[in-house]
């Protein structure tokens, strides 16, 4: 009878069992870490809807947001665009004309 290692010495399992634990291991490893991924960059985006100042119709965005601030740093895709991650515009809805204030009475 052959001695069984002492790093094998609690599950005494054969070698190709093993390898098929390390390899769903491994695989469950990365499932996680591909979900933790794309958890974080999609906490750095938002979906708004917003008119287009240029064209003046509605348009859905895909907002690029600063991670300390939250405030939108740039336009990652738009419906009126074909395709739509193809931004090439001036990204004018970023950052709208102020309203006018109402007067002050004096």
């Amino acid at each position: 009878m052959s001695a069984i290692p002492e790093s094998r010495m609690l599950l005494a399992l054969p070698e190709w069992q093993v390898q098929v634990l390390w390899g769903v291991l491994v695989f469950v490893a990365l499932a996680m870490f591909t979900v933790l991924l794309g958890r974080v960059v999609r906490s750095f985006r938002a979906r708004r809807i917003v008119r287009c100042p240029v064209t003046l119709a509605e348009a859905e965005v895909t907002l690029q947001l600063d991670p300390d601030t939250g405030a939108a740093t740039g336009v990652v895709s738009c419906s009126l665009l074909d395709p739509p991650h193809d931004v090439t515009c001036s990204q004018s809805c970023l950052h709208p004309p102020a309203e006018a204030h109402p007067r002050s009475r004096a």
